[in-house]
């Protein structure tokens, strides 16, 4: 069986066994972390209600210290559990809209409820701050009984009972959301023993809680009562006192048997646990004796001792451990989640790395002989990349890595001979562009003494022709008839067009040879230069040059003089017939590029003979028109390209030319010259 087979095959194999697993895990962490999300904030919801039920005990508990003694440090504990309180309802409310958006049912009317319930608070909280006020103002006793028959009562009726039933409520929903969360963790095999443990477990912290809250509702009540009977002495709140008792007594039980039954399930919290049962147990029968003692101060007329004795004892007892347990409680349930979730991680990490030792195992041979191959191959490449084309694999296995090798030697074999083949023709090469360059600078020599010749053994004849023609027409002592003078003028001034195209023709070839000299060029000042010679020449002519200042340009500064001297001068003797003449220089953009154009109101032309425009010797006006050699623009051309540029021309008959062009990459403008509007001309295309 061939490498390639074996791969896929364990490739195969092992995707399917892992597939397998890991979608079975993700499934059912994801149901973990699904019920995790309603549990969480089931917590929050039940510690917010903890919370304001704790808090605000001790906020009545310092109003009535205050209402008592009056003593400042009291007021200030008032305010400070005050603010604790605030913060546990915007706890408590935001964990029932979170709830709420999760779409746990029932919500709606808790979130409403809570609001309710927090709006009865801080209408208690003003009576309070009256009754203090009255305090201040010395009159104590009817603050006492304003308290009584007043705040006391909405205190207890539309804040205190219905926080009780919201805590009720809130466990219940604890209650269900653990037990789900649990039974989902159950869904993972090699921990559902564990998770009917922690469901038992739990049931026994849900009890605890129940009973701890139970706890705290019979001790308040019999608070309550005592002061009612401290402050106004009736049997009833005494009689109401045994009454609560027997509920608190009901409940400090019912946390035996929950602490009973968690301790069986957890040994190493059993001596924990029992231990706050009893401090639960003796700091309630401490609390018992305190009252005792202050009803009997009481039936001797000792009201204000027996509130004193009330104040000044009680807060130690109930920070002891009377009712401090239901947080601890709920910290133990979060810690029972992370041991669960724990526990289901590492075993599943353990079978996720016995499965892949097993696999391991199987492919542990395989993968050597694929390394020993790929280590042979390696080196031979290495060896080769390195430049050494002599080197040969010669892997010998009867695999796909053995006919790997023998084909990447096969190919150095090729790529040996094709170097070879590539060194000879660059040898031949070479010699080439050697003798190629030897005849072209044999050529341009040639050239150039061509060039000298042409302008010397042709202009001299020319010279002297022209010469003796002036010479003849300035001797009077000849006779004058008009044919003579006439045909001797032709001669002259035929010398002087052959002596223009013979300089044309000449510097048509000059422009072709030569390096560029590249420089920052200002065209505008170029321009106002050879506009001012235009001026010069003909005074007597109407005319307007519009020129755009702060062109510049990168390139050859006297090739680029030559082009705006045949481009202006093509545009001024064009326009010669116009009663005012019109020549405007500026610059657009054109498909990213910078576009120099030079305008004039002339006579135009026939753009379907454009394509001869730039023709040597070609001309599209009659010679008679207007005079010139017809090199010009075939100049200006040369000397564009040669920059890297291009340059057309627009126009129609009788409504002027427009001359576009620029320059190559580097002849880039070295500094940014906004186009003018009254020049620019969108319309003008690139051909």
């Amino acid at each position: 069986m061939s490498i390639k087979g074996k791969l896929i095959g364990l490739v195969l194999l092992m995707s399917l066994v892992f597939a397998m697993l890991a979608g079975y895990l993700l499934w059912a962490s994801w149901k973990i972390r699904h019920q995790v999300g309603y549990f969480v904030p089931a917590i929050s919801y039940l510690r917010g209600i903890a919370d304001v039920r704790a808090n605000l005990t001790r906020q009545v508990k310092e109003a009535t210290d205050y209402l008592v003694m009056g003593e400042a440090g009291d007021r200030a504990g008032f305010a400070h559990f005050g603010r604790l309180t605030r913060q546990s309802f915007e706890l408590w409310e935001g964990s029932a809209r979170q709830q709420k958006a999760l779409g746990v049912e029932g919500e709606g009317e808790d979130l409403a409820k809570a609001e309710t319930i927090r709006a009865s608070y801080d209408l208690w909280e003003e009576q309070i701050h009256h009754l203090f006020s009255l305090v201040d103002a010395g009159h104590q006793s009817e603050a006492q009984r304003l308290f009584a028959d007043q705040s006391d009562r909405l205190i207890e009726g539309a804040v205190l009972a219905r926080i009780d039933e919201s805590l009720e409520d809130g466990l219940n929903e604890v209650q269900d959301a653990y037990l789900d969360l649990l039974m989902s963790a159950g869904m993972i095999p090699w921990i559902a023993s564990d998770a009917l443990h922690q469901i038992r477990g739990t049931q026994a912290s849900i009890d605890y809680l129940l009973a701890v809250n139970r706890l705290s509702a019979g001790v308040n009540k019999q608070l309550k009562a005592l002061l009612d009977y401290l402050f106004f002495g009736a049997d009833h709140d005494r009689q109401f006192f045994a009454d609560y008792g027997k509920d608190t007594k009901s409940a400090i039980e019912a946390c035996a048997r929950a602490a009973n039954r968690k301790a069986a399930l957890d040994p190493a919290s059993r001596s924990d646990l029992l231990n706050e049962v009893v401090t639960i147990e003796r700091s309630y029968g401490q609390v018992l004796a305190l009252a005792e003692k202050a009803i009997h101060l009481k039936q001797n007329n000792q009201t204000g001792a027996a509130l004193a004795l009330i104040v000044e004892q009680l807060d130690p007892l109930l920070d002891g451990g009377l009712m401090p347990k239901l947080a601890l409680a709920l910290d133990d349930g979060g810690q029972e989640i992370f041991n669960l979730t724990r526990a289901a991680s590492r075993q599943g990490v353990i079978v996720v790395i016995l499965v892949s030792l097993l696999l391991a195992v199987g492919t542990a041979k395989l993968i050597q002989q694929i390394l020993r191959s790929l280590r042979q191959l390696r080196a031979g490449i290495t060896i080769i990349g390195a430049g050494n084309l002599d080197y040969r694999i010669n892997l010998a296995t009867p695999d796909e890595f053995g006919n790997l090798a023998a084909q990447f030697d096969t190919m150095v074999d090729r790529l040996q001979q094709s170097r070879a083949d590539v060194e000879r023709l660059n040898r031949e090469l070479e010699q080439r562009v050697i003798d190629r360059t030897l005849q072209l600078e044999t050529a341009n020599r040639e050239l150039q003494s061509f060039s000298y010749s042409v302008s010397h053994d042709l202009r001299t004849p020319l010279a002297r022709i022209s010469a003796l023609c002036q010479v003849l027409l300035a001797d009077e002592t000849l006779p004058e008839p008009p044919e003579i003078m006439a045909t001797l003028q032709r001669i002259g001034q035929s010398t002087q067009e052959m002596e223009q195209l013979i300089q044309a023709l000449l510097s048509l070839s000059q422009v072709t040879s030569g390096e560029l000299n590249r420089t920052a060029v200002d065209l505008s000042a170029l321009v106002e230069t050879l506009a001012a010679e235009l001026r010069q020449r003909q005074p007597q002519r109407s005319a307007e040059f519009r020129i755009a200042p702060g062109v510049v340009v990168n390139g050859d500064r006297s090739l680029l003089l030559v082009v705006l001297a045949n481009l202006l001068g093509n545009a001024w003797k064009y326009s010669a017939r116009t009663g005012t003449t019109l020549i405007e220089f500026g610059v657009v953009q054109r498909a990213g590029q910078r576009t120099c154009f030079v305008r004039d109101n002339g006579v135009g032309f026939d753009m379907a003979r454009a394509e001869k425009l730039f023709t040597p010797f070609q001309r599209l006006h009659e010679t008679g028109e207007f005079d010139g050699t017809g090199i010009g623009l075939a100049t200006v051309q040369r000397i564009i390209h040669r920059h890297g540029g291009q340059v057309w021309a627009e126009s129609a008959p009788g409504q002027g030319a427009t001359f576009y062009f620029f320059l190559g990459n580097n002849g880039a403008a070295g500094t940014a010259t906004p186009s003018i509007p009254a020049i620019s001309d969108p319309s003008a295309q690139i051909p």
